[in-house]
């Protein structure tokens, strides 16, 4: 009597195949190529392809910076840029005189010429010998009495800006081509006494400094007899005179400026404009 087919049973009935492996051979493995990538798949962990590895460019790109992006280094100026401190096209370089000559941008104004240090008592020498009436109405003076151009407290100012009655530390210009104005009542080295405008229809053009020392001079003893003499008749006393040189002309200086000065071992006080004006020798 033939059993019925169990289909638990290892082998069915009139099946005589090879017996079945032991229980658990291969079990809990992969099959062939489970899990596993397919041909040309990416490994796990790893780009795929076509893909950039790691901290890696991708294929075809450039090694360089992009058009406008920053490369290595300091940024460089565009075409026809100046460099980074540099003066830009047709501009003047660091410290030079710009177009039309004259002081650098910012700089200081280039003092004017000056004359050497005069002798004043020369002057009224030759002024007694020649001319007694210039010397009479040198001792009798018109002094006002009144300097209006005096100040409170040391001030800095230009030389093209001065004025008779302005009384000068000294003569010494400091960095700037600065001169240091102090009140008159207060020791100090030099007054501007006379000025006087050079005409333009004289010397439509700059005539050269030799013109202009020469006739500056032959102004300024003029008015010594006439302003100073009549105060300080002091035969130590000194005089200069100021005068256009080629660049303060083209700035627009016209001017003659005098000026009374102590020697090295004296001082002024008060003021020759205002009549008190007094030379003081150190003995």
């Amino acid at each position: 009597m033939t059993s019925p087919w169990d289909p638990n049973a290892q082998n069915p009935p009139g099946n005589s195949g090879p017996p079945a492996p032991p229980s658990g051979y291969g079990q809990g493995q992969p099959g062939y190529q489970q899990g596993q990538p397919g041909y040309g798949a990416a490994q796990p962990g790893q780009p795929g392809p076509g893909q950039p590895a790691y901290g890696q460019p991708g294929y075809g790109a450039s090694s360089q910076p992009g058009y406008g992006q920053p490369g290595y280094g300091p940024a460089q100026p565009g075409y026809g840029q100046p460099a980074p401190g540099q003066p830009g096209y047709g501009q003047p370089g660091y410290g030079q005189p710009g177009y039309g000559g004259g002081a650098p941008f910012g700089g200081p104004t280039p003092p004017k010429n000056r004359t050497p240090l005069i002798i004043g008592g020369a002057i009224g020498a030759v002024v007694v010998l020649v001319g007694g009436f210039f010397l009479v109405r040198g001792l009798l003076g018109d002094s006002t009495g009144e300097n209006t151009a005096d100040v409170d407290s040391p001030t800095q100012v230009r030389d093209v800006d001065l004025v008779p009655g302005n009384c000068l530390e000294s003569l010494e210009y400091d960095d700037n081509f600065l001169l240091t104005q102090v009140p008159c009542a207060d020791e100090h080295g030099a007054e501007v006494y006379a000025e006087t405008n050079v005409s333009e229809s004289d010397y439509p053009e700059f005539p050269g400094e030799g013109v202009f020392e020469t006739e500056s001079d032959e102004f300024c003893a003029d008015e010594y007899g006439e302003v100073v003499r009549p105060v300080i008749s002091s035969s130590d006393l000194l005089y200069t005179s100021l005068y256009p040189s080629q660049s303060t002309w083209d700035n627009g200086d016209r001017k003659f400026t005098c000026l009374i000065a102590a020697p090295e071992d004296g001082h002024l006080t008060g003021s020759v404009i205002a009549g008190d004006g007094r030379l003081n020798i150190e003995n």
